[in-house]
């Protein structure tokens, strides 16, 4: 196989500059920590008994107690079936994902949602938590990460 050559740049070191003011001075910027949300989930309404193989429906609300808008807009709600309240860790059963698609959620804001999925059938019988879990991909900047289940 041969490859052709292309012949390099004579001068790498004008690849790169800096922003200049009107007498052609390097400007200086100031990045600032924008004001972060804070998003929690909370249950409102889910069965105490499941058949597998039927459906479940829980009720679930995001809330924003932070003091920014969710950014980026886009982030995921999450639902699993877990024996233990610890989201996360093993033996959990993810129950159904979410896209939230440009849900800016505002300070002291909240959203509620309705999450309808079928139990797998082969889900052996057993005491389990439903645990929601809003920003699950933690892809919005937040004050807390470790609040979202």
């Amino acid at each position: 196989m041969r490859f052709n050559t292309i012949a390099g740049e004579k001068i790498i070191s004008n690849n790169a500059n800096l922003v200049r003011d009107a007498s052609g001075a390097a400007k200086k910027i100031h990045v600032i920590q924008p004001l972060l949300p804070d998003l929690t989930d909370t249950v409102l309404a889910a069965p105490l008994l499941v058949a597998a193989g039927q459906p479940v429906t829980v009720v679930h609300k995001v809330s924003n107690s932070g003091s920014g808008v969710t950014y980026p807009a886009n982030f995921t709600d999450e639902l699993w079936l877990s024996t233990d309240p610890v989201p996360g860790n093993g033996g959990d059963i993810w129950l159904y994902a979410k896209d939230l698609q440009y849900s800016r959620c505002r300070q002291a804001q909240s959203y509620n949602d309705t999450l309808t999925v079928t139990v797998n059938i082969n889900t052996p019988a057993g005491n389990y938590f439903l645990i929601t879990r809003t920003d699950a991909g933690n892809s919005v900047a937040e004050s807390n990460d470790n609040n979202n289940p």
